[in-house]
């Protein structure tokens, strides 16, 4: 039987659950259910489904809200054994670190056991039961070691003894809640150093007669997961050579990954090399290491840190640029790779309507780009994507209007508009287009603007701003023929729709489009119009410490929404990741995009709103033709 205990998923909201269950457990025959009356057993038998049940429950991890758990953790679990399960030295789901060697002896469990002399040798077994039994070897080479069970003080060990001998139960948890656990096996650094340790196998005991006990195993998540979040942006390389072939750096001092998990355990995956510096790990809050990631060659895929076991529950992990010292002739880079949890990730953003949040962000780009997909100029699958748009802002609380937009081939796009009054009727238009060029399902290009312009219309939803602030998803951006003239036709229709007051009040419009991968992040003009917008948000990503830099777009026609506002003299600004190897390919989906870049996207333009004064809206307003 598989019993998968399973949080919420970002896009599912509902409660935590169990799969599988007690019912198949049961000892229904040859067993106590036999013996009762024949009335009376569905009476015994709901009775004890009600009792395990309310059991099962109660070790569930209900801490967290139901929006904010994530994916799955399996324990794969055989049925109403009695007595424990052994599990072998050699099982993948054991987590060790440092040097290990595989030694071969017929009088050792399954015919082998693992030894370590090295000081910082130490194994991990994450396991799910009510109780975990270590067995090792003990002789005259062996010497002290120190277990831990669930992150608590440590018990020492004497692995010494005349003549060898194996199979030795060395250690017991005793009985445990059940429940999910981790036992930590270590060399004690009070040993001699040329004695050591060895690990011969594990059993684990689970409900006797219901369950028995099993190891969890680690899941690992990539680099790329929207549940990392990364401060400022981080570098992006891809390579054969990284888990899931790709990985995040950076050289920027200060530069911080965050993320949070339940579990018992987590391990962080990166490479080291001679250009790598020095990285802190603050676990809980609290400073825990740091980790020298310097070393002669280049190594990847190594497991620089690890937890240990963890008091089952929430936790969280920074990973943090350490100052590299007086000494240092410059400030080395860090990297994450990879992380390895027993548990699982949860959103990390903070709750808070302000703070732009990449996990809805990711709801948008998700919906848009997997179960939308290709969202030709004034198709049905367009329609939907500005349906969607529409209800999610009223959804909000604003009150969003669809225009259409008739196209010369026939069909008809939409924009959609949502208004959000300030203290100045000043505008300030933020847009990103619905569309994409087939056979493109434009995850980049472009949900990831599209996701963005409606995750900060919920973080300003409630939020004073002095500019009134108008958000516009327009349809028809991309080209509907081979005339390189044919597109922009949502923005230009937006444009030209309107008022004399409407123009007047106009004093900026910053177009969204592709956000979501690259490495260079880029303010962009066609160099006709005024740069007072785009030089100010060049000053404040230099505030966040954002690297942002000027490129023109080189265009006559402009290569995106903002070029009808431009081509009137309003100060209009083109936000963009590059480059994107995947730009109008099948290839653009959900899952190539960096989420950690949409977030540093919208955190930008939600703190530029945010800030912007009378006398920036004033040197708007001046600039403006």
């Amino acid at each position: 039987m598989n019993l998968a205990i399973r949080k919420t998923s970002p896009r599912s909201g509902t409660r935590p659950r169990i799969r599988g269950g007690w019912f198949g457990l049961l000892p229904c025959r040859g067993g106590w259910f036999g013996l009762l009356p024949r009335r009376g057993r569905w009476l015994g038998l709901l009775l004890l489904v009600l009792v395990l049940a309310g059991v099962q429950l109660l070790t569930l991890p209900w801490g967290r809200g139901p929006t904010q758990a994530v994916a799955t953790s399996s324990l794969s679990l055989p049925v109403a054994a009695e007595g424990p399960t052994r599990f072998e030295q050699d099982d993948g789901r054991l987590l060790y670190k440092g040097k290990w060697t595989a030694v071969n002896s017929a009088l050792a469990s399954a015919g082998g056991y693992c030894q370590a002399l090295s000081p910082e040798a130490a194994v991990a077994v994450p396991f799910y039961g009510t109780r975990l039994d270590l067995l090792s070897s003990k002789g005259p080479g062996a010497g002290l070691a120190e277990v831990r069970v669930d992150g608590g003080p440590p018990v020492l060990l004497d692995l010494s003894a005349p003549a060898w001998v194996h199979q030795q139960r060395v250690f017991s948890t005793g009985r445990l809640p059940l429940g999910l656990h981790v036992v930590d096996f270590a060399q004690s650094p009070h040993s001699s150093a040329d004695h050591g340790i060895s690990i011969d196998a594990v059993e684990v005991e689970g409900l006797p007669g219901y369950i028995s006990g099993g190891l969890a195993a680690t899941s690992r998540r990539e680099d790329k997961d929207l549940r990392i979040e990364y401060q400022p942006a981080w570098l992006e390389h891809s390579g054969t050579a990284f888990s899931g072939r790709s990985f995040q750096h950076s050289p920027v001092p200060g530069a911080s990954a965050r993320l949070e998990f339940w579990g018992v355990h987590i391990s962080v995956i990166a490479a080291t090399g001679p250009s790598y510096g020095r990285m802190q790990v603050i676990l809980d809050g609290i400073q825990v290491a740091t980790v020298d990631l310097c070393s002669p060659r280049p190594r990847y895929g190594q497991r620089v840190w690890t937890s240990g076991g963890l008091l089952p529950g929430n936790h969280s992990v920074q990973l943090v640029a350490a100052d590299p010292g007086p000494s240092a002739t410059k400030v080395g880079a860090i990297n994450l790779d990879a992380v390895e949890v027993v548990g699982e990730l949860w959103d990390p953003s903070l709750p808070s309507a302000e703070v732009f949040d990449q996990q809805k962000a990711a709801v948008h780009l998700f919906h848009l780009a997997d179960d939308l997909g290709a969202r030709l100029a004034g198709s049905p699958r367009e329609q939907e994507a500005a349906d969607y748009a529409a209800a999610y802002l009223a959804g909000l609380g604003y009150h969003p209007r669809t225009d259409e937009v008739p196209l010369p081939n026939g069909r008809v796009s939409r924009n959609v508009v949502a208004v959000k009054p300030g203290a100045s009727s000043l505008t300030i238009v933020i847009g990103a287009h619905l569309d994409s060029k087939p056979p493109s399902p434009g995850g980049n290009d472009n949900a990831s603007g599209v996701a963005t312009v409606l995750e900060i219309a919920r973080c300003v939803h409630e939020v004073r701003l002095v500019p009134t602030t108008v958000f516009v998803l327009f349809g028809a951006e991309e080209m509907i023929d081979s005339n390189r003239d044919h597109h922009h036709y949502g923005s230009r229709a937006y444009a030209s729709g309107l008022s004399a007051q409407g123009w007047a009040d106009l004093v900026g419009m910053i177009s969204l489009d592709m956000v979501g991968f690259g490495d260079r992040f880029h303010v962009r003009t066609m160099g006709r119009g005024p740069n007072v917008l785009s030089d100010l948000l060049l000053k404040a990503a230099k505030q966040r410490g954002l690297s942002l830099t000027y490129l023109r777009d080189p265009s006559p026609y402009g290569y995106s929404d903002h070029e009808p506002f431009e081509l009137r003299g309003i100060p209009a600004a083109w936000l963009q990741w590059r480059e994107d190897p995947q730009y109008h390919t099948a290839g653009d989906t959900a899952a190539h995009c960096n989420l950690s870049r949409v977030k540093q996207t919208g955190d930008l333009v939600t703190a530029f709103l945010s800030a912007l004064t009378e006398s920036d809206l004033s040197s708007l307003q001046a600039a403006a033709r």
